[in-house]
């Protein structure tokens, strides 16, 4: 009976002198953490509140267990329990820990909106699948479980379940890689195949586009990112090259003032950076100038207003001049 007692004494013990310090701990790391900024030890907080009653049971079930006296086989069964109490906290751990790292990661590249709270959350989805599946054979191997043939089977049926879901997971894990690599985002103005528009929602599966000649296209991730992408939102400058062609009756003298004239046109204009200007060839009935310059916008219709008004001024100032104009040509890019 004595021994009971102790039993008992030492178990309710340990269990309070565990449990009693937890949320005074907990408590002191959050302000600490709070006080100093330092997210890391909002980490610890936490994992110090996620110790498990049932874990500090176990513990002082251990220790109350030294006052009784029992057979190897029972001792080794409650240090058995101790283990798989110890796995299962330490899962715990591994959860938050994964939680908070994928979080602060993802947010600290892609920022706060919607689409990406959905990928933290199926990120960590995957990562607590994965914790617990291995906490759980774990378990269940020092539980002298054999789990060659569970592991074996769940081989088998993940392999059933990726074939049969194989596109869809094609689809997900591009949608990964396009929120993690940022090829595009949600606003911006992309052509990819024979495609254009602006990118209106970013899906686990597909890609919404609003296209320029106003209907909805729906994209498979997967097919998109195998695609060539061509994003405008990001350029930072538009390189223009037009061909100006001009007839060969036209003297000699006027032709070289051409070059010079255009340069002239285009660098009037603040939004405007001329490169160059010259005579690329002589076609038999004209001869072609070939003409780069560069606006300075990302917008569609700041580039259109720009090289209208120089081919414009171009058409005007040529007929000005007596030289007469064929064609003003850009080159498919």
């Amino acid at each position: 009976m004595l021994a009971w007692i102790l039993f008992l004494a030492i178990w309710m013990l340990v269990f309070v002198g565990l449990r009693l310090p937890k949320n005074v701990v907990a408590r002191r790391v959050n302000a600490f953490a709070t006080r100093t900024g330092r997210e890391s030890w909002n980490l610890v907080g936490e994992l110090v509140r996620k110790i498990n009653l049932l874990f500090l049971l176990t513990i002082g079930f251990w220790a109350g267990s030294a006052a009784l006296y029992l057979t190897p086989r029972t001792r080794s069964d409650i240090s058995i329990a101790l283990i798989v109490a110890f796995i299962f906290q330490l899962a715990l751990w591994m959860d938050e820990t994964a939680s908070f790292l994928i979080a602060k990661l993802i947010r600290a590249q892609l920022g706060s909106d919607v689409s990406v709270t959905s990928t933290i959350d199926a990120l960590k989805f995957f990562a607590r699948l994965a914790i617990w599946t291995l906490a759980i054979l774990l378990a269940l191997s020092n539980l002298q479980v054999n789990i060659t043939t569970l592991i074996a089977g769940l081989g088998v049926g993940g392999v059933a379940i990726a074939l049969a879901v194989n596109q869809i997971l094609g689809d997900f894990f591009a949608s990964m890689a396009i929120l993690l690599d940022k090829p595009f985002d949600v606003g911006h103005f992309i052509m990819f195949d024979t495609f254009s528009g602006t990118v209106e929602h970013m899906g686990f599966k597909t890609t919404r586009i609003r296209s320029v000649t106003g209907e909805e296209l729906v994209v498979g991730n997967a097919s998109l990112i195998q695609s060539r992408i061509r994003n405008f939102r990001r350029l930072r400058e538009r390189r223009v090259l037009f061909v100006l062609s001009v007839k060969d009756d036209a003297a000699g003298d006027k032709l070289e003032k051409i070059p010079a004239l255009v340069k002239e046109i285009i660098a009037k204009d603040s939004k405007t950076r001329f490169e160059r200007a010259h005579l690329r060839e002589y076609t038999g009935g004209a001869i072609n100038y070939e003409v780069v310059y560069w606006v300075r916008d990302q917008q569609l219709e700041t580039y259109m207003e720009a090289h209208q008004r120089i081919c414009l001024d171009i058409l005007a100032k040529l007929r000005e001049m007596e030289i007469p104009l064929t064609a003003i040509t850009q080159p498919p890019i």
